[in-house]
């Protein structure tokens, strides 16, 4: 028959509190861990809503309308335009602000621009998801912005604001950049 000492109780106690040390570490470390993940894949669908609440805006019936009465009123100037952009930066950004001073859609692109301003600082604030928001805003913001910037920077001018048109800008630079890569 096997003995068991009071000294090998105490190395198996010894022992056994180690084991029940490492096994409680390793678990409270695990469910830590598995917070955080579960935390992050929260925080990237919150954003990915925020950014859906921001599509859903863009496909109002307000904003297509305005973005309806842009286009138009473009692809309308779009021969002249062309035939000014021959002539020189100063003649195609005077026949574009005539034409959109014409056209009366100034309050439509102030929409437009007002709306990519809450974007970005949705974006910047990681309240919305960059990528997301790049995704389906930058081609839009690209085009419009390719087209129109001499108005944006007539617009600067009159009313003092640098910032005036910086959200649009900033899709229009991502999307670009995004294109470089590619």
């Amino acid at each position: 028959m096997v003995q068991i000492t009071s000294v090998q109780i105490k190395k198996w106690k010894t022992w056994s509190d180690l084991i029940v040390t490492w096994i409680t570490l390793i678990g409270t470390l695990t469910g830590a861990v598995y917070a955080l993940f579960q935390y992050i894949d929260n925080t990237r669908a919150d954003r990915a809503k925020e950014t859906l609440k921001f599509v859903e805006r863009f496909e109002s019936d307000r904003m297509y309308a305005s973005r309806q009465r842009v286009d138009a009123a473009l692809q309308k100037l779009e021969g002249e335009l062309i035939n000014n952009y021959k002539k020189g930066e100063a003649v195609y950004s005077d026949c574009l602000n005539a034409g959109i001073k014409d056209s009366a859609i100034s309050h439509d692109l102030d929409q437009i621009f007002d709306f990519y301003d809450q974007l970005q600082a949705c974006s910047l604030s990681s309240l919305c998801d960059k990528d997301i928001s790049l995704r389906f805003f930058g081609k839009y913001a690209f085009d419009l912005v390719g087209t129109i910037y001499p108005y944006m920077e007539q617009q600067q001018k009159q009313f003092g604001d640098a910032q005036y048109g910086s959200g649009i800008k900033f899709y229009f630079n991502k999307f670009k950049d995004q294109r470089k890569k590619q």
